[in-house]
């Protein structure tokens, strides 16, 4: 079990383990609490949802964000969306939704998506990527290149632009 990560001289995640499972994560700057997030968790054990707090300049803690996440059955990420608290009410702002629409049947070397050191979101490959956010719509395609079972190449592509990434491997 992963108790802690230290990000940067003096800055540290130190994460709490319930049931088998990291329920909670605490930043911990030069010693002081800056921020802190809950984890929820599906019935299938996927991460759920993440609630964000946020240390406030008079010493107590305000829910910054929230975080909701969405899987197919196979236990790929599917959606995640992102939103904040109306200031004065109960109710909750979407900034920003991610859908990935579907997966190849192959391992995922580097899932996009990162919530928890020990949490893999994106057990397959995804093929295509959208995000809303800030009026904007965009879509991105993947298509990828194996040597060996391994992926060597993934280019994206989208109507703005096309991007290639190589990746080696140590043998």
């Amino acid at each position: 079990r992963i108790e802690k990560i230290n990000t940067y001289p003096g800055i540290d995640m130190v994460f709490t383990w319930t049931n088998g499972r990291i329920t909670k994560s605490e930043t911990i700057d030069y010693g002081s609490l800056k921020q802190y997030t809950n984890f929820d968790y599906d019935n299938q054990g996927n991460v759920s949802g993440a609630a964000n707090y946020y240390r406030q300049p008079d010493g107590q803690y305000k829910l910054g964000s929230l975080m909701a996440y969405l899987y197919f059955t196979d236990g790929n990420l599917y959606k995640s969306l992102s939103y904040i608290p109306k200031e004065g009410s109960d109710e909750y702002t979407l900034l920003s939704t991610r859908t990935y629409e579907g997966y190849l049947d192959a391992e995922n070397p580097f899932p996009m998506v990162d919530i928890l050191p020990t949490v893999k979101t994106q057990q397959k490959l995804p093929t295509s990527f959208r995000m809303e956010e800030h009026g904007l719509d965009l879509h991105y395609s993947f298509i990828y290149q194996f040597n060996d079972g391994l992926v060597t190449k993934r280019t994206t592509t989208s109507p703005q632009s096309s991007e290639t990434a190589n990746y080696l491997y140590y043998e």
